[in-house]
């Protein structure tokens, strides 16, 4: 993410105590999945290295079936 070090720099100036990163599922698919748990995971360490609280979520959107499946590749 261009830009994010100077951001997390400036909410630290002004106090901030931290932030909030959510990734929108769509498809339960690996690869897909696991790409965006390892991009939460690489901003979620450049925030906190700048000394913030950060709080990584997902957001699924699609049926019950698929949000079955959808968790197992996440375990």
């Amino acid at each position: 993410m261009p830009g994010l070090d100077a951001l997390l720099a400036k909410a630290v100036a002004q106090d901030v105590f931290g932030t909030k990163m959510r990734s929108v599922v769509k498809l339960a698919n690996h690869q897909g999945i696991k790409d965006v748990v390892a991009q939460q995971f690489e901003v979620g360490k450049q925030i906190l290295a700048a000394a913030l609280f950060r709080l990584l979520s997902q957001k699924w959107i699609f049926t019950v079936h698929k949000k079955r499946k959808q968790k197992h590749y996440l375990s």
